[in-house]
């Protein structure tokens, strides 16, 4: 049996409940889902491939100032 990544469990959670999910497997592909959809909510992991976590919140300042994080 293959164990389910966070990300896998997670965006079926919030699937079941109604939300509609965009999951990405890493910060580069994370920004690239952002310049083409609107969101409300990004959750996030820090220690993502690629492009960790802090170094995504950064980059995506342009795309989404509203959405402040410290």
């Amino acid at each position: 049996m293959m164990k389910k990544s966070f990300r896998d469990s997670s965006s079926g959670f919030l699937t079941r409940k109604g939300y509609d999910v965009l999951t990405a497997e890493n910060g580069e592909r994370a920004l690239d889902f952002l310049s083409k959809n609107p969101v409300d909510v990004i959750l996030l992991d820090l220690k993502m491939p690629v492009m960790g976590g802090e170094e995504f919140l950064r980059a995506k300042g342009p795309l989404y100032p509203d959405i402040l994080w410290s």
